[in-house]
């Protein structure tokens, strides 16, 4: 083996792409190839010195290589090699140009893992498992790692047959983003870990395929734990959603969890235990927020509300619990805190609508109600403005606090003895009064004063009449209506939640009365 060499005549078609079309002169130089040379040129090949042009061809100087290979658990040893050497190949090439020649690389794999799988029969039955799981792994990797390339639906179709036809159960496949996950965090990574693993992007949009566009979906087992699913779904919704300028991947993690939750899917009625989120639910759901906010279009927005509504709709009231609080605490967009504080009123109206306050259960009503509402409502220890600039957030806890008051009979004192939310209790009022209702009303009132000031000191005077002067002065006047019109708009929105307190004061002082 080691005196051979490989023909010059191979290695010129190699090196030179413009010679491709000469492989036949060189063909009785590969057909006399022993194994030793055969060898070599694979070894060759694997070096990565040919052009970028040829790899994605090679596979016209491989059908008359297999016959230098005598053994076949070397035949498939090699097919391997064959497909790392590719792989490695792969992640120096810039994605355009693989875009452009992905055809021609799905060809060379299937051809690779043709030309040197093991006719059936011809090894023992361990040799012949281990030959197939070389190939099978190989095969699988290479079309993971094209597989977020591409949206062209045959291209899809066939990378998908690819993977499947590996041999490795899809399950298996879902589960490893999990398993990669586990390991950087225990720090239990060996030094070729990069090497081995798939990629997690293909393998998120592998999940997209099978489970929303249906593609290979019958190799799924007919029987499956919904939340098994989920959770190992939940690092492929972040590769989607990761380096994701135009929001498609983000749309494709909200439509898996939407089919997840579909009531009429397989997966109706079952949920997260608070276990299974407990460990890190919040970087998922941060990541849909983000696009929700970021995105200027209304139909992605909404699709990706739907999405999180599924992620929620998941999780037990326990675990939903858990997100809110995550949430309300690090969320730094106050939109999104408006949207979250609404869901939480939705979740009071679900807990209470049997009429009957369960406190074995009980998550979204009393102190846990209130733990959760203190996370956004501590403004005894903010200034007017700050509250202010939270105004949004602050009327929505505002409403969902009248919400609580009146839940219930109509008739204020049975709503009183109800209490149904568990908020009609002196120690919860008060809290109330200390954290939330006194420093809002002193809020509004400052800001109030400050709004109505500018009003009455913003005059409309005469342009200049010429040059400089006058553009300088309809420079200030602009500014100064504008000044204006912001002073309008806060003293209408400060009306408006004055309103809302005005109401929570008076209920809260006529409930007072029936406290037993």
């Amino acid at each position: 083996m080691a005196t051979a060499a490989l023909p010059v005549g191979l290695i010129e078609v190699l090196q030179n792409p413009l010679l491709k079309e000469h492989v036949s002169a060189v063909s009785e130089d590969v057909n006399s190839m022993d194994e030793a040379e055969g060898v070599l040129l694979v070894e060759y090949l694997l070096k990565k010195e040919i052009p970028n042009e040829v790899w994605a061809s090679i596979v016209e100087y491989l059908s008359p290589l297999v016959a230098c290979f005598k053994s076949t658990t070397t035949r498939a040893k090699r097919a391997a090699g064959l497909l790392q050497g590719t792989y490695v190949h792969l992640e120096l090439v810039d994605a355009a140009d693989l875009l452009n020649s992905i055809d021609v690389i799905i060809t060379a794999i299937k051809t690779i893992k043709e030309l040197f799988q093991p006719a059936s029969g011809q090894l023992q039955e361990e040799d012949e498992l281990e030959a197939e799981g070389l190939i099978g792994k190989e095969t699988a990797k290479l079309a993971l790692k094209l597989l977020p390339l591409t949206s062209d639906t045959k291209m899809n179709k066939e990378l998908m047959s690819i993977i499947i036809n590996s041999r490795i159960p899809p399950l298996e496949l879902l589960s490893f983003g999990v398993q990669y996950e586990k390991a950087d965090k225990e720090g239990d990574v060996l030094d070729d870990e990069d090497e081995r693993r798939f990629s997690v992007k293909g393998l998120a949009h592998f999940a997209y395929l099978i489970l929303v566009e249906k593609l290979e979906a019958d190799k799924l087992p007919a029987i499956i734990s919904a939340p098994y699913l989920a959770q190992v779904c939940d690092p492929l919704y972040r590769a989607l959603m990761q380096d994701d300028d135009d929001g498609s991947g983000a749309q494709k993690a909200a439509k898996m969890l939407i089919t997840l939750a579909r009531p009429n899917g397989k997966l109706a009625g079952l949920t997260f235990a608070e276990q299974a989120i407990a460990a890190e639910p919040a970087p998922t759901v941060q990541l849909f927020i983000h696009h929700m906010i970021s995105t200027e279009n209304a139909e992605v927005r909404n699709e990706l509300g739907m999405g999180l509504r599924s992620y929620f709709s998941m999780c037990d009231a326990a675990g939903r619990y858990l997100l809110y609080a995550t949430l309300l605490q690090s969320c730094p967009h106050p939109n999104a805190v408006y949207m979250l504080i609404l869901w939480v009123k939705e979740e009071v109206m679900k807990e209470t609508e049997s009429g009957k306050l369960k406190n074995t259960e009980a998550h979204f009503t009393g102190k846990k109600l209130m733990q959760l509402l203190g996370l956004v409502m501590h403004y005894d220890n903010k200034s007017s403005r700050q509250i202010m600039e939270d105004y949004d957030k602050a009327a929505s806890v505002a409403n969902l606090i009248l919400f609580c008051l009146l839940r219930g009979p109509r008739d204020l004192s049975e709503a009183v003895h109800d209490n149904l939310t568990g908020i009609w209790e002196e120690t919860i009022l008060d809290h109330l009064e200390t954290i939330f209702l006194r420093p809002v009303e002193r809020a509004c009132k400052e800001e109030k004063s400050e709004a109505e000031r500018i009003m009455k000191e913003v005059v409309c005077r005469p342009c200049s009449s010429e040059g400089e002067s006058k553009e300088i002065d309809e420079m200030e006047q602009k500014s100064e209506q504008a000044r204006k019109r912001g002073a309008q708009e806060l003293i209408f929105k400060i009306d408006m939640l004055e309103i809302t307190l005005t109401r929570l004061r008076e209920l809260m002082k006529e409930g007072a009365e029936h406290l037993s």
